[in-house]
């Protein structure tokens, strides 16, 4: 487990140095719970995760000591973040991965933007964000050029080691 938690740890701050918009604290804990999630989709589709009966809540309660959330919100809450941010990212790459992006520009990733730089803790991250707001718009575009490039080097890395 450890070495998965390193592997999102290191993979976070690439995002931060290369790819992200802003920084702070709670944006580095919430890039942080999605690279947690993409490697333990990643190991999942790809039968390398741990054995072991509890596995999954393992992995969930590392996160949540990694991700530096563990002192505004408490385990069980977080448990229900995770797990509302799994439907979120699963639905957002399967959206991006079947576009035509950047080509078409036809899908962008407004939860998981959302997720990282709006609504970090709520179950509901995209709830008051207006999507069509001008400066919005603008910056979840500029968010999905660079996110694209994030995600490809790290499942090219993820390939790699796994």
């Amino acid at each position: 487990m450890v070495e998965l938690m390193e592997k999102a740890s290191a993979w976070t701050d690439v995002y931060l140095d290369r790819f992200a918009l802003r920084k702070g604290a709670d944006i580095k804990s919430a890039a942080f719970i999605f690279t947690s999630w993409a490697v333990w989709d990643y190991c999942l589709n790809h039968d390398c995760l741990p054995k072991g009966n509890d596995v999954a809540a393992e992995y969930i309660a590392s996160t949540f000591v990694y991700s530096g959330f563990d002192s505004k919100i408490d385990i069980a809450e977080f448990f229900d973040v995770f797990k509302s941010r799994f439907k979120i990212f699963k639905s957002d790459i399967k959206g991006l991965l079947n576009s035509d992006y950047p080509r078409t520009k036809q899908y962008l990733p407004f939860g998981i933007y959302c997720t990282i730089y709006k609504n970090q803790l709520s179950l509901e991250p995209t709830a008051g964000v207006d999507l069509h707001d001008n400066e919005t718009s603008a910056e979840l575009i500029e968010f999905t050029d660079s996110f694209i490039k994030y995600w490809n080097m790290l499942i090219a890395d993820l390939e790699n080691s796994f």
